[in-house]
C-alpha cells in the first residue's frame, strides 16, 4: 500500500513507520469491537460491516 500511496518503495526505516502507523491507526474503541461480539452468528457479513460503519461514527467524529 505504501508504493500505491506515494508512489515508490519505501527504504526499511520508511517501511517500518509506516507500519508502526498503520498499526496504530487501525485500533477501534472497545466498546464498538464489544458491540460486534453482540451480532447474532447467522447474521449476514455485510448487515455486521454496514451496522459497525455506522458506529464508528458515534467514536470517531473528525
Amino acid at each position: 500500500s505504501y508504493l500505491l500511496i506515494w508512489g515508490e518503495l519505501p527504504t526499511k526505516d520508511e517501511l517500518a513507520d509506516f507500519e508502526k502507523e498503520i498499526r496504530r491507526r487501525r485500533r477501534i474503541k472497545y466498546r464498538i469491537r464489544d458491540m460486534m461480539k453482540c451480532f447474532p452468528e447467522t447474521g449476514h457479513p455485510m448487515d455486521a460491516l454496514q451496522a459497525s460503519a455506522a458506529a464508528l461514527g458515534l467514536f470517531y467524529s473528525k
